[in-house]
């Protein structure tokens, strides 16, 4: 087993479940910015930062629809 950080880790779950799944997403306020590869690799359609609301919305930014349905 090789010795990696936890950021390294994650980043090395994170492809290897996209490649497995065609479903997963990767969303997130710097996904796209800080995982350059898994844009390259997997696209921009399925590692991109969401669209929140406003905050002036009523909605909190927790309760995104795709968040709470999974979508």
């Amino acid at each position: 087993m090789s010795r990696m950080t936890t950021e390294q880790a994650i980043h090395q779950a994170l492809a290897e479940e996209m490649q497995r799944d065609g479903r997963v997403l990767l969303m997130g306020e710097g996904g796209a910015t800080k995982r350059g590869d898994l844009v390259r690799n997997f696209g921009a359609a399925r590692v991109r930062k969401p669209r929140w609301p406003k905050p002036s919305s009523p909605v909190p930014r927790w309760a995104h629809p795709r968040a709470v349905c999974g979508r």
